[in-house]
């Protein structure tokens, strides 16, 4: 049975495969690198496993953090989405469709980014302890749905299982147990808030509605994202 990557169902229900928050992700991972001074010496080779449309390695070379002769690979099992990152494909930009843990770089990566990937994967745990044999560093964002307003609302979890395929749901403090549990060493977390960004584009009447939200981010990140949901969390970790 194709899941709903597979099977076409994932692009008709997200037809620009959240392009709009690319940017976003990208400029969240060049965050953290820089705050925790990794050297662009260290990193050659770029793997974005589960990259959709590519946005965010396309963005990551055009903004020329890394060095020019940098490699930028993005793996996804959704041919859909690899024939719109193929699109723009360029010197030292690849995508292909196909099993990133059979490739000759699955232990020969500088960089593994994995932005909203593992919630989707059955068995996670077991995906997580291939990853952390393949690369050097790893740079995750991972949306947090558990939140006292995901559980009071009972149709925001199954709304995120029916629309985006998450079959996994998360909190900050489960996902930094079971990066651990799967043999990462993190190095650094901060917390991404694409929805307060959206904030500033939309109208008078959301803003007013998420009030509360900014109230209590400028209080506590921690209160406001276990309170409200809406975060994710960008980790830079390497294996321990």
């Amino acid at each position: 049975m194709k899941n709903i990557y597979e099977s076409g169902k994932y692009i008709k229900l997200n037809p620009n495969y959240h392009v709009e928050d690319s940017k976003f992700k990208a400029n969240n991972f060049i965050k953290i690198l820089k705050k925790n001074k990794i050297s662009n010496d260290e990193i050659k080779t770029i793997v974005d496993l589960g990259c959709g449309s590519g946005d965010i390695i396309k963005f990551l070379k055009k903004k020329k953090f890394f060095n020019t002769n940098t490699k930028f690979y993005g793996f996804d099992i959704n041919q859909d989405a690899i024939d719109l990152a193929k699109d723009e494909e360029a010197e030292n930009l690849i995508f292909s469709n196909e099993n990133f843990f059979e490739n000759e770089l699955n232990g020969n990566t500088d960089l593994i980014i994995c932005a909203d990937v593992y919630e989707h994967v059955e068995d996670y745990i077991s995906f997580l302890k291939k990853m952390v044999h393949a690369g050097k560093f790893f740079l995750f964002n991972i949306p947090l749905d558990i939140s006292v307003r995901s559980i009071l609302n009972r149709k925001q979890i199954p709304q995120s299982y029916k629309n985006f395929g998450h079959v996994h749901f998360f909190n900050k403090n489960i996902t930094k147990l079971m990066l651990r549990h799967c043999d990462f060493e993190i190095i650094d977390t901060i917390y991404a808030k694409n929805f307060l960004d959206h904030l500033k584009k939309d109208s008078l009447k959301r803003m007013i509605y998420f009030l509360p939200v900014m109230f209590f981010d400028m209080i506590s990140e921690d209160l406001s994202a276990n309170l409200f949901g809406g975060y994710s969390l960008v980790v830079l970790a390497k294996k321990k």
